[in-house]
């Protein structure tokens, strides 16, 4: 951004002869930036009103999918040809419910909850909504380590970075700016792609 002022001759700044000029540049390089920055905060800030929103209407449905389940499941017999529908139902609303948890997390609406927690089931418990997530062109194959310990966290943030990876790489492949196979790995040293 500039700006230009003439200089002028004579008494008169208005009606002399121009004999050269002030010219004033400002670099707004940073300012761009800054609105740029605060427009993406501004965005973000919306997708968590958004998010929270959501979270709060799943929040009302949920326990009376869960309920109407539960009772359903109580009135069946177990050779009730319904009862593998029924329990489908329950799966889908526990789905639902985490999803909702994550929504909440998102939005910071829910404090972190940790807890100590197998990795290795909270990892496999992803498998199916990745594999949905990033397409039916790309194969998620899981090889974790049989006898990791078990850790403190919030299962929300392990479900989160797991994810964050997997379409980091599953952008990877897609662009084509990397090999098709990705390897995550249980400590520093050893990650690569």
């Amino acid at each position: 951004m500039g700006s230009i002022a003439p200089i002028r001759e004579g008494s008169s700044r208005v009606s002399g002869r121009v004999s050269g000029a002030v010219i004033g540049i400002r670099d707004v390089t940073n300012d761009r930036m800054l609105e740029s920055q605060y427009q993406q905060v501004r965005h973000l800030a919306a997708l968590q009103r958004l998010a929270g929103g959501i979270a709060h209407n799943l929040n009302s449905v949920l326990p009376m999918v869960s309920g109407y389940t539960e009772s359903l499941l109580q009135s069946l017999d177990s050779s009730d040809p319904h009862l593998r529908d029924v329990k489908m139902i329950e799966e889908a609303a526990e789905k639902a419910s985490v999803l909702t948890r994550q929504l909440l997390a998102f939005s910071r609406r829910q404090r972190t909850q940790p807890e100590l927690l197998d990795l290795n089931d909270t990892i496999e418990s992803l498998k199916q909504v990745l594999e949905h997530c990033v397409g039916a062109h790309i194969q998620i194959e899981m090889k974790l380590e049989p006898q990791i310990s078990s850790i403190e966290a919030d299962p929300l943030h392990i479900e989160q970075i797991v994810m964050s990876l997997v379409f980091e790489c599953a952008g990877c492949d897609v662009a084509g700016r990397a090999s098709r196979h990705h390897h995550v790995a249980r400590s520093p040293g050893q990650c690569h792609r």
